[in-house]
């Protein structure tokens, strides 16, 4: 059997999957960490190599209203480590203090893309992988954000 035949068949699948709401479930504790954040006045935004449907899997999972914007790269026309992604993420805080983390699970999108910016990275990196270098905060949970905002 040729597998190319079928490969739009489960192409389709695969996004049909990936863009349905049902298919997510959130990391217990998110919400908490949410709510200490917004407690803390950190304003957070989402910024994501993804397509609109990301706005209904986080409507889904009742956490659309908790960032300051939703920001996907196919809405801003670039994707990460394009610097107009970050750029566009930046607009979206507007915080002059210019104390700005950015925090993602791609070592190339997520943390050179923050750092050509000038921006500091939070690599989250799954459990046993060390960063190429060490230029970035490393966490391995979502919920260790909580200790960069533990001081203030």
């Amino acid at each position: 059997t040729d597998l190319r035949a079928q490969h739009p068949a489960w192409h389709e699948s695969l996004v049909n999957h990936f863009d349905d709401p049902e298919a997510w479930r959130m990391i217990a504790g998110v919400p908490e960490l949410l709510d200490g954040l917004e407690e803390r006045g950190v304003p957070c935004v989402v910024t994501s190599n993804w397509h609109g449907a990301l706005h209904g899997i986080l409507q889904s999972l009742g956490i659309h209203g908790r960032f300051r914007a939703v920001l996907t790269s196919a809405e801003i026309g670039r994707k990460k480590p394009h610097a107009e992604i970050f750029r566009a993420m930046m607009r979206a805080l507007d915080d002059p203090s210019g104390r700005v983390l950015h925090v993602g699970d791609s070592w190339g999108d997520d943390v050179e893309g923050a750092r050509h910016l000038g921006i500091e990275p939070v690599w989250c990196a799954p459990r046993g992988v060390a960063p190429p270098v060490e230029q970035a905060r490393v966490i391995r949970n979502p919920l260790e954000l909580r200790d960069l905002f533990a001081d203030g």
